[in-house]
């Protein structure tokens, strides 16, 4: 599984993934890698802001402010995030154009 894998290589993949349209198998990896614990400081932010874009592409805007909400309590540091929830929650997820819909995501590719 993708629990064996160092953190770059589950989150190339769960991007992969979710860049070929595989929502449900990207959230699927991202979940299976951190119950099996492959995290670091780094991984876990980029990890949250990735979840946050599947619940997205799954149609869950209520799953994904929960997620950024958790995020940034955890983080105050990441202006970037709160802005997302911000947006998220004061325009809706169909009106808060890119920056809901997965351009925050993190580059690692």
């Amino acid at each position: 599984g993708v629990g064996a894998c160092g953190p770059d290589a589950v989150l190339i993949y769960v991007e992969v993934l979710f860049a070929q349209g595989k929502t449900a198998e990207a959230m699927r990896a991202l979940r299976e890698a951190r119950e099996k614990g492959a995290k670091t400081r780094l991984m876990g932010s980029q990890a949250n802001m990735l979840e946050c874009a599947l619940c997205l592409g799954e149609g869950d805007a209520a799953g994904a402010a929960r997620l950024l909400e958790e995020h940034v309590k955890q983080n105050p540091e990441d202006w970037h995030a709160f802005r997302v929830l911000a947006m998220l929650l004061v325009a809706g997820p169909g009106e808060c154009g890119d920056e809901c819909g997965g351009s925050h995501l993190p580059q690692t590719m």
